[in-house]
């Protein structure tokens, strides 16, 4: 599973048959996402982000 580090926080990607899942981000640090998409939290840290959902995503908003 590839980590992507960035100072002292890494974020893991994980691809599955569903589309991709973003782990060990801690909670509440994730720029008011998951506020505005409560859809794609599917556990404490994680966001699970299916194709459909993406497309309805605007890329300003992941670079929040």
């Amino acid at each position: 599973m590839p980590a992507y580090q960035a100072g002292h926080r890494c974020l893991y990607v994980g691809s599955w048959k569903h589309g991709i899942s973003l782990y060990g981000r801690p909670e509440g640090e994730d720029g008011g996402f998951t506020a505005r998409h409560p859809e794609l939290l599917a556990g404490k840290g994680t966001i699970r982000l299916r194709p459909d959902a993406a497309a309805g995503i605007s890329d300003g908003d992941f670079a929040t």
